[in-house]
């Protein structure tokens, strides 16, 4: 009979961890799958990948800004270029990336996380806020871009002074006599 108190006791804090545990617990395959659905993560990716497409294309055009190219060799740009989108929508299309976006969701959200984030993408105010990411997300490429092109003279000119540094810095000082030949050559 003196058992029975600790027993209970055991029971009881299990059975007390129970809903704890629960909350923790690794979400359910169709509970990210509607949090994916709610937050439009295909479209998203979408987006991005065509984002990932323009800025492709106007580096391709930047690298060669000034160069003529006839018509044979504006074809075969154009043709790689078109090479290049298939292949990364092939590799970033959603079907194919899904299994791996919901296990990734399931290893790191828990449940009770997940049921939060489809509370928050079926509100008003997450229903909003994924209206306007597609914008703000190009609105922050677009400023990254422009800083980045503000950035390339100074890069430019950072690099010729090194270079300038590199090559005195290689050469003998005055009046040394310069280095033998190696043997075998005049």
């Amino acid at each position: 009979m003196k058992l029975m108190p600790p027993m209970l006791a055991i029971a009881t804090a299990l059975l007390a961890a129970a809903p704890l545990a629960a909350q923790d617990s690794r979400p359910s395959e169709a509970s990210v799958r509607r949090v994916l659905a709610a937050s439009h993560r295909d479209t998203v990716l979408d987006a991005y990948t065509a984002q990932v497409e323009d800025n492709m294309r106007s580096a391709m055009q930047h690298e060669l800004a000034g160069q003529p190219l006839n018509a044979q060799q504006r074809a075969i740009m154009d043709h790689m270029q078109d090479q290049l989108v298939a292949l990364m929508r092939e590799e970033m299309d959603w079907k194919r990336m899904e299994p791996q976006v919901i296990a990734l969701y399931r290893n790191t959200f828990t449940q009770q996380e997940v049921n939060a984030m489809l509370a928050w993408y079926t509100s008003a105010a997450g229903k909003a806020v994924l209206a306007k990411e597609h914008l703000l997300t190009q609105q922050m490429a677009d400023y990254a871009q422009a800083r980045v092109q503000d950035l390339v003279p100074k890069l430019m000119h950072l690099q010729k002074e090194t270079i300038v540094q590199l090559r005195a810095a290689a050469s003998p000082p005055e009046g040394a006599a310069a280095p033998p030949a190696p043997p075998g050559q005049p």
